[in-house]
């Protein structure tokens, strides 16, 4: 986690996104909702804060990378509806596509 927090200071959207989605390899498979079985609350926790990670450094990425960005922050809020961060990063992505498709 803190070397997400050293890259997203460095603005390393890219190797966060790598970095991301090997500690993602950790939790084990995906069940029928597209998330993984949880041993505890704290494993939970650290899974959402790693999927709103990865969404932001999607939003970062560009624009061929918004619409990964936005399953990623939708499946912390599957998890999690009333996560803060990942309801302002899905608003935020909604608001990014929205501009692009107005010009």
């Amino acid at each position: 986690m803190l070397l997400c927090l050293a890259y997203e200071r460095l603005h390393r959207w890219q190797k966060i996104d790598t970095l991301v989605h090997e500690a993602l390899q950790t939790f084990g498979p995906a069940n029928s909702r597209g998330v993984p079985v949880f041993l505890n609350m704290e494993s939970e926790d650290r899974w959402v804060r790693l999927m709103v990670r990865r969404g932001v450094a999607c939003a970062f990425l560009g624009a061929e990378h918004f619409d990964r960005g936005s399953k990623y922050l939708s499946l912390a809020l599957r998890v999690q509806p009333k996560c803060r961060q990942a309801s302002t990063g899905a608003h935020i992505m909604r608001f990014l596509k929205t501009q692009l498709l107005s010009t």
